[in-house]
This record gives structure tokens, sequence and C-alpha cells, in this order.
């Protein structure tokens, strides 16, 4: 007996459909041997050799009745119109001492991609229940497995991931997924998870080789640490003691007045981000930043804006242009804020702000380059998406960490990079045809701004890292380091007659410090073409009120010009 289903029908329908006709198919069939109830569902594997599609064996289910026979169809998944084809007319498998399995062997075309398999078992007293499959029509090599792409360190207080991650490719057939670090990381199959229980490193094997499935592809390894607990000082608007002098960043969560709070701090969320930012360098480049802490731990201030989102955003008015890009003027607002809850400002000292609102919908952040100043915002969905968002899936980074790496990098100096799609500095002064793509990289090259510099500034020689190494600070105006020569500011003159003297008031006298001969700049900004390249080794730390002195000669008198004061941090 034939039954076909019209093609009106969903897939779903046509299947319920099909399956309440199952009775009339089961009145005829052969009273092989006695029972007392239905037989259990049948056994099936899914499996694939090294040529051709998959093939589908049923076998007799261990326990129960004994079936006496199986019942199948199957349906095509029609990839060119995106739909299913109509359910095929029922098949019966009759089972005997020598007929005990099912094999159905599918075949691979280019109209379909998938194959929905049902069946049962049967006897004369009932059937059994229904499995039903759906497997991609692929041959072994289009299932090979590939590393999950996710970020290479997440934190503890994640929990747990689902094991759907760890099919990166969504090859459509069941992953087994097992822990070799049961103390570390463990799966829970109940809840589909792979459930985090330490910090270490989580080792975990993939394969495609199961109760379920077979194929003669090779198992997988996959690595990744998970980063412990941080320690989340007490809520403060202060900037702590530092633990160590010198250049540090500091961050700084703000909320807004007209935005709800996420509680981003106490959460933890922002010492993992810095935390999760730190390790992805480390993996990159093998360094780390100097961040400020406070008895070893992440110092954070809380800042409770009086500013609304507007205020902060761009459209409102004020802007400034950094990196060729137009954005709000948010960052000196919000440092005066900082500044003035905490006695004055902090030359020296970097100021990363988080600001708990959405600022933009275009970026996640910005920095001045090179400067001291930086910002990273919560969009609406865009740059965080909740705990899931850790994962960072495909960039194998979360985007609030990218986001502090990439704004930090402009305060060094090193501008959009739009060569690379995959480049940490990728940024949206790139033409639109260059958007991210695939895993997060940084300078891949060693030319532009990792050994390099011609992206702007080479950050490896500068004074920002853990380690250390650096042979200078980030150059910034109006600030000179002690052991750094101290270049002061370029002014334009009419003539190069006249000597330059540096001079410094100390103690209400203005005492001469060098000398300098004027040259000619052959592309100078304006119409006076002389200029003095004024060079000085700051003698000590502090505040320092400079001035030019122009020589008399016969033909020119002594000029005095306006003074202005030079900070010498440490």
């Amino acid at each position: 007996m034939e039954i076909r289903i019209s093609l009106r029908l969903t897939h779903l329908v046509a299947l319920t459909l099909l399956l309440s006709l199952f009775p009339i198919l089961t009145n005829d069939l052969p009273a092989a041997f006695a029972c007392k109830k239905p037989p259990a569902s049948p056994i099936s594997l899914t499996s694939w050799a090294r040529t051709g599609g998959p093939a589908i064996k049923l076998t007799v289910a261990p326990t129960g009745e004994l079936p006496t026979h199986f019942l199948w169809a199957t349906s095509l998944y029609n990839k060119i119109n995106k739909k299913w084809e109509p359910w095929s007319a029922w098949k019966k498998f009759t089972i005997s001492k020598n007929r005990k399995n099912l094999i159905y062997q599918s075949k691979l075309t280019s109209k379909y991609s998938q194959i929905s398999f049902v069946s049962y078992a049967g006897n004369t007293c009932g059937r059994s229940g229904t499995i039903q499959l759906r497997v991609p029509l692929k041959s072994s090599s289009q299932l090979t497995l590939l590393p999950p792409q996710i970020a290479s360190s997440l934190p503890l207080s994640l929990s747990s991931i689902s094991l759907n991650y760890f099919d990166p490719d969504y090859l459509g057939i069941p992953i087994l997924v097992t822990s070799q670090t049961p103390s570390i990381c463990t799966t829970d199959l109940t809840k589909n998870v792979l459930s985090l229980l330490a910090p270490g490193s989580c080792k975990i094997r993939l394969s495609e080789n199961s109760k379920l499935v077979s194929t003669p592809n090779p198992d997988i390894s996959f690595q990744f640490n998970i980063l412990e607990n941080p320690v989340v000082l007490p809520e403060t608007t202060q900037d702590r003691t530092d633990d160590i002098q010198g250049f540090q960043i500091h961050v700084v969560y703000v909320t807004v007045r007209d935005a709800p709070s996420n509680d981003f701090y106490n959460s933890g969320d922002i010492n993992n981000w810095v935390a999760l930012a730190q390790e992805w360098l480390y993996e990159q480049i093998g360094k780390r930043l100097i961040f400020d802490t406070f008895q070893g731990s992440l110092d954070v201030s809380t800042l409770k804006s009086n500013y609304l989102t507007s205020d902060l955003s761009h459209g409102n008015g004020a802007t400034e242009i950094i990196d060729g890009e137009e954005v709000a003027d948010s960052l000196p607002k919000l440092a005066n804020e900082f500044n003035q809850a905490n006695g004055g400002g902090k030359v020296g000292k970097n100021l990363f702000f988080i600001v708990d609102a959405n600022l933009d919908p275009r970026y996640c952040g910005w920095g001045k380059m090179p400067g001291a100043l930086a910002l990273g915002y919560l969009g609406e969905g865009r740059c965080w998406q909740g705990s899931s968002s850790y994962l960072g899936v495909g960039l194998k980074i979360n985007y609030m960490s990218d986001t502090i790496i990439h704004e930090l990098l402009h305060n060094f100096g090193v501008a959009h990079v739009c060569i690379d799609q995959s480049d940490i500095m990728i940024g949206n002064s790139c033409p639109d045809s260059l958007v991210r793509k695939g895993a997060v990289t940084i300078d891949t090259t060693h030319t532009r701004y990792v050994g390099g510099s011609l992206s702007g500034a080479n950050i490896l020689s500068l004074k920002v890292w853990s380690d250390g190494t650096g042979e200078r600070h980030i150059p910034l105006p109006d600030v000179c380091y002690m052991g750094e020569l101290c270049i002061f500011p370029t002014k334009y003159w009419s003539t190069n007659a006249q000597l330059l003297d540096l001079q410094e008031s100390v103690g209400g006298n203005w005492i001469t410090l060098a000398t300098f001969t004027a040259y000619k700049d052959p592309n100078p900004p304006g119409a006076y073409p002389y200029t003095y390249d004024v060079k000085l080794m700051p003698t000590s730390i502090g505040v320092h009120t400079y001035r030019y002195r122009l020589q008399p000669t016969a033909a020119w008198n002594e000029y005095l010009d306006t003074p202005f004061v030079i900070t010498v941090p440490y």
C-alpha cells in the first residue's frame, strides 16, 4: 500500500499524518510469534565511509519484546527551493534470522542538503515509539572537525558553555564532547553544557564517533584557559594608592543620569574584561600592559556622572576629530569630572572610562591619538550581549576586551589599519568594504605597529609593559619624563639672526638652561621659515615653568615669549 502526502502540507504536519496511518499498515502483519506488548524503538547508527553519503543502520533494541519488522520513510530537503519534499511511501523491512539489520544508503546530489529518516519497530502487539533523524547529505570529508572558534581564555564566572559552540560549522551531526580535565571542566549531557569548575587549562576532546554516528574523521583536541574569579575591591570614587610608581592605566566605571546601571563593576565583568584583554595580548605578543592596582587587585574608580547620555553622545553639537573620525567630546568632560572628584589631574596616568550607556551606534569606544584618555561603552546589543559574549565566537576575543586594547593602542599613537580584515586596529575610518573578518589578530606583518611604525607608532618601544621593556613613554603635549630627552614646543620666526635661550622660572628668577641656533625648515607650516630644535633632558620631577628668550642683536631687540608649563610626572 502506498501513501502520499499533499505538497501543501508542511513537513511536520505531513509526518504527523503519516504516523496516524500507521495502524492501517500493521493490520496485515504476520503473527510470527506471541507477544505481550509492542517492541522498543530500533537503535540507529548513522555512518560515513571515506566516500559517498551517510548510511543509516537500524538494529533491534537489546531489551524488550522482539519486533517482526521495521517501517521507515524518508523526506529530502530541497536546498534550491528551500523546503522539504513530500514524505516517501512507507517501506517495510521484515526481520528474520538472516535479516536483522536494516541499512539505508543515501545518495549525494547537488539538489538536496538533508535527509529526514523516520522509523518504527512493530510486532503483532503494536508499534514502538518513533525515531526521527535529520542527517546532512555530505561526504565524510565535508564533515571534518575544526577547532571551536571561541576565545582561548574565559572567566570562571561564565559557569558553563553550551556544547553547541563546539560544533563551529554546525555540521548537523552529534559531536561527542569529552573533558580530559574533569577537575577543571566537565560535560553535563542532561543540560547539554560544559561546566567550568575551577581555574586552569580546560582540555576537551571532540569526536564524530559515538553510539549515534560514526565517521572516518579523526578526533581533535582543544583547550582553553579558565581565569579565576577576580577580587573586586569595594566601590570608591577615589583613585586608591598605587602599588607602583610610573605609567599605568586607571579604569573608571561611569554611570550616567538617565540610564540604569547594569552594575558591571560589582558583577566582576570589568575586571574580567581587563584580565581577558591582558591574556589575549600575552598570547599574541607575549606582553601585558600595566594597569593600576591596589594591593594586587585592579583599581577601578566609580563615577556617577552628572551628564546625560545625550551630553556624551555623538550629535550633541560638540565634537572632536580622532584618527579622521568625528566623535563626541565626552573624553574631556569625563576627565574633568573624575579629576574634580580626585583633587586634580592625573598627569602620567592614562584613564580608561567604561561608560554604562549607549553613546554611539557606530562604535564601541574611542581614544585620543596619542593621548591619555580613552573610553569604551556598552552599546545596546552591539558591544555586549550578556555573558555569552565572553565566548567571542568567530573573533576569538570578546568585544569589550577588544575595545579596551583597540582604544589604548590609539592612546599609544597607533592609527587604524585598513589592510588586514582581521587586525584589531581596523576601524570605521576604513572603507566600508573592509569589515572585520575572522579571528582577531595584531599586526601579523610586524611592520605597522608591533616591531614597526608604519601605522604611527611601534608599541614595543613604549614603556607601557609590565615586563619593564620599552625605551620611551607615550609622547604627550606638555609632558616630559626623567631619563628621556624632552622635546619642547616648536615655534617659527621670521629671522635666524637671534640665538634662543630656554629659560626656567626658579625661585622667582629666570635661569637660562641652554641656548639654540635657528635653522630653516624646508616645509614650514606658515610664512615664517625659521625654528629652533629645542631639546633638553629633565633634571627633576615636578611642574616646571619655561619660556623662550630671543637674545638681542644690533638689529633686533630682546624678545621674551609667553611662559609655558611642562610636567615631569616620573
